[in-house]
């Protein structure tokens, strides 16, 4: 299987959108949380609104999910990345500019 990148169209604002993942119909949601101070991400389940994966920092150079494989609802993985510097998370104002988040399919250990 070829690898597939999808950069997942963030903002510096806290969102809440429908997105189709591996034909997945998702409602995503991220938010500020000032006392960590990190973005956060969860994702619900369209139709039921039930909550799949909530509050899972925004941080780089790790599969964001893998912690939730065992659910099997969404293949592939998600990577968060910095324009210049792999290890710097994404701050308040630069997430959706240099800080960007990416859903990868077709990825060795990640399906």
């Amino acid at each position: 299987m070829a690898i597939q990148v999808f950069r997942i169209p963030l903002t510096n604002t806290s969102q809440n959108f429908n997105i189709n993942l591996s034909g997945i119909p998702l409602t995503l949601i991220t938010r500020w949380n000032q006392f960590m101070p990190a973005w956060e991400l969860g994702f619900k389940d369209t139709n039921s609104q039930e909550s799949i994966y909530s509050f899972v920092p925004l941080v780089t150079g790790t599969d964001l999910i893998s912690q939730f494989k065992y659910n099997g609802i969404l293949p592939g993985i998600l990577l968060c990345f910095t324009d210049g510097n792999a290890d710097d998370i994404p701050t308040q104002t630069n997430l959706g500019l240099s800080s960007n988040l990416f859903y990868i399919t077709g990825y060795p250990n990640g399906e």
